[in-house]
């Protein structure tokens, strides 16, 4: 049987000089995730985050978003305040009212009501059900841009996925992203995360790159 390789790994030697990104947080092997989670999932994804992989994404690797964004799990708005920054329109909803956006259910959508690409950090017991949504709603050529913990590429399930909808980019955390509940001061989880990237139609190597 022929084995296919998965990832193709470029190297950038230069990057953009960009004013130092501090707001993520480092630790060594031990990950604090045995915590109660909080009851719909939320967990506020730290600005800094966003910011290093919009600049790294839009700037550094010159890649482009169409001119309509949909979040469809936005909580606080943090991701949603980001890609506006870049001259976007987002349209903001998700499941739970949170002060921000409108509320409605991504998994009951039967059309794009973004009218373009999605990009979100999805609720971490249903990313399966969000993977599929997001992949039965775009038309080819539009993306899904998905936060999600490394340990995502594992799985059957996944796995099958991934052979239908080939990732595009995986865009890596080179530190451990530290997200946190709501109304709590210091967060209570650091993981391995990356941004996942897909267009559909795509059909081709994964190429992984590196956040600074």
């Amino acid at each position: 049987m022929k084995q296919i390789q998965l990832f193709h790994l470029p190297i950038h030697n230069e990057i953009p000089k960009k004013e130092k990104i501090n707001n993520l947080t480092q630790i060594g092997s031990t990950t604090h995730a045995n915590n109660e989670r909080e009851m719909n999932d939320f967990y506020a994804t730290p600005s800094s985050a966003i910011e290093n992989f919009l600049h790294c994404y839009l700037v550094r690797d010159k890649n482009k978003l169409q001119k309509n964004v949909w979040e469809p799990a936005c909580g606080n708005g943090q991701i949603s305040e980001a890609i506006k920054e870049y001259g976007y329109h987002v349209t903001s909803t998700d499941l739970i009212d949170r002060g921000y956006g409108t509320r409605k259910d991504f998994l009951s959508f039967s059309h794009n009501y973004g009218k373009g690409d999605i990009i979100t950090n999805p609720p971490f017991k249903i990313i399966n059900e969000f993977m599929q949504k997001g992949m039965d709603l775009l038309e080819n050529g539009q993306k899904m841009i998905l936060l999600m913990r490394l340990l995502c590429l594992e799985g059957k399930t996944r796995n099958t996925f991934f052979q239908k909808y080939p990732i595009q980019f995986v865009y890596v955390h080179t530190t451990r992203i530290a997200c946190h509940k709501p109304n709590e001061e210091k967060p209570t989880t650091a993981m391995a995360y990356a941004w996942y990237v897909w267009e559909k139609g795509f059909k081709g190597d994964t190429v992984v790159r590196w956040l600074p």
